[in-house]
């Protein structure tokens, strides 16, 4: 602990509590301040003002008996230097916004900071652990450099993972970062590493290791998953399931798929005399087999006016990819959809089928369920196209603005077209605090240039009579500055 942090720590508790620890070369100043005492009060005012020029004068420079590697010169290109002055303004304000922009679009072109950065890189990298793994490599081989010599950066040494790490020396964290990667590079090879490790882990470690495995899964994951069926854990059993329900193919799925084939039965019916036309109905008679309630099924509704039979055939079609039962039925998606509804009981299975064509990213559902104005817009927007998605935007905005915004902003800061970003500030200038000022910077670096004029009229109402208006004034001239900013940064 430091001289400030021992005179804090004496303040708070109180001299009669605790005396801050005597620093080296204080000793002897210590002693004599300690004779000429009124009170321990006063000993430890006259201490710490002493102690306080003390480190103000600097320190010694250790004594070191062995040289020290030259820094390797840096093989990546350098940012700009307004960018890095621009990094340099957003680490020390801690300004996470800003900083993660230009981590994006450095790391996108290969670039690094400046060397005389890598100490605040590598102090945000300790306390930012989202953002570590860009911190670390936008450091470059400076930030290396310096984690082999200070101990205060020996902690991040190895957080920047390398395509050669080695599984069998990682600690967790890296092993998981490892996971992710194989995942999303080759599946199947991720398999054999947690057969021989789980032995070793214990139940929580092996629980987050299968959350990762939803990447690229697939029946060569089965059989690790159906021996873990047998797990000593609870929770790694029910995970383990969970994933086995969606592996199209499988033995659960297939069975759930079975269910759900004999469930639904097409009939034709007369219409006007003398057309005829198909409807959609249930065969309440079409038990599930009895394995069917050992995949995570509830067997009893848990919904009022839901009765047991209907209850599981919802449960089976959320987990069944849509493409194996539908095209059978013959009907559009948008015609199915109705047609269900028709039939359904407390809208239970047009929820789960909802969840359906999220789970498997299922293109004309999602555009039904769109049209349909069902829920879960967000979700849906993002299976879609952008072009295909525009129509359904006000809809998304209105049921939440917050999550609306995330979806605009989560591709690579992709600029807003002016059109919808001047919707999208109207709408929040009528109940601006639904996001807070942290969303606000981070919509403004999705703004187009062209809505300056804009902003600059709502900023100009900073003195009005209403709160709400003076305070989305203030956001309006923050998102100014921000846009200000990022039109000046270059990469």
């Amino acid at each position: 602990m430091n001289i400030s942090d021992e005179i804090i720590k004496t303040a708070l508790l109180g001299t009669a509590k605790y005396q801050p620890t005597l620093q080296a070369g204080l000793t002897a100043l210590h002693s004599k301040i300690v004779a000429a005492q009124q009170d321990k009060e006063d000993t430890f005012l006259r201490y710490a003002a002493a102690a306080l020029l003390y480190e103000e004068c600097g320190q010694e420079p250790l004594e070191m008996l062995e040289s020290i590697d030259e820094c390797p010169a840096e093989t990546q290109p350098s940012m700009f230097p307004k960018t890095a002055e621009a990094l340099k303004v957003a680490l020390a304000d801690k300004d996470d916004v800003i900083t993660d922009y230009i981590l994006l679009h450095a790391m996108a072109r290969k670039q690094v900071a400046p060397p005389a950065l890598a100490p605040m890189l590598l102090n945000r990298a300790l306390e930012k652990k989202a953002m570590r793994q860009s911190l670390l490599q936008l450091s470059g081989a400076t930030g290396r450099w310096l984690m082999e010599l200070n101990p205060a950066w020996k902690p991040l040494e190895g957080k920047a993972v390398e395509a050669d790490e080695d599984w069998e020396t990682a600690n967790h964290e890296t092993r998981k970062q490892l996971l992710a990667n194989l995942r999303s590079s080759n599946p199947a090879e991720a398999i054999p590493l947690l057969e021989a490790a789980f032995p070793h882990e214990n139940a929580s470690n092996r629980e987050e290791f299968l959350g990762l495995l939803a990447t690229g899964l697939s029946q060569t994951d089965v059989p690790f998953l159906e021996a873990l069926r047998s797990d000593k854990s609870k929770k790694v059993k029910e995970t383990a399931m969970g994933l086995l329900q969606q592996v199209r193919g499988a033995r659960i799925q297939e069975m759930f798929l079975e269910f759900v084939r004999r469930a639904f039965v097409v009939k034709e019916e007369r219409y006007m005399v003398f057309s005829k036309r198909k409807v959609l109905e249930i065969d309440r008679s079409a038990a599930p087999q009895p394995a069917f309630f050992d995949c995570l099924v509830t067997k009893v509704s848990s919904q009022k006016g839901v009765s047991d039979e209907l209850y599981w055939l919802a449960q089976a079609v959320e987990y069944v990819h849509p493409d194996d039962w539908m095209p059978a039925l013959g009907f559009a998606p948008d015609d199915l959809l109705a047609k269900i509804a028709a039939i359904d009981e407390g809208g239970v299975l047009i929820q789960h089928l909802l969840r359906a064509a999220v789970r498997y990213s299922h293109h004309a559902l999602a555009l039904a369920f769109l049209a349909a104005n069902t829920g879960a817009q967000i979700a849906l927007l993002r299976i879609v196209s952008h072009e295909q998605g525009l129509p359904f935007h006000d809809h998304a905005m209105d049921a939440n603005i917050e999550s609306y915004i995330d979806l605009l902003t989560e591709t690579g800061y992709r600029t807003i077209r002016t059109a919808l970003a001047i919707k999208v500030l109207h709408s929040l200038q009528a109940a601006p605090y639904r996001i807070n000022q942290p969303i606000y910077r981070k919509l403004a670096l999705h703004l187009p240039s062209e809505v300056q004029s804009t902003l600059e009229a709502y900023a100009s109402e900073s003195g009005h009579e209403n709160y709400q208006v003076r305070y989305f004034a203030t956001q309006a001239s923050e998102m100014l500055h921000v846009l200000s900013l990022k039109e000046n940064l270059k990469f």
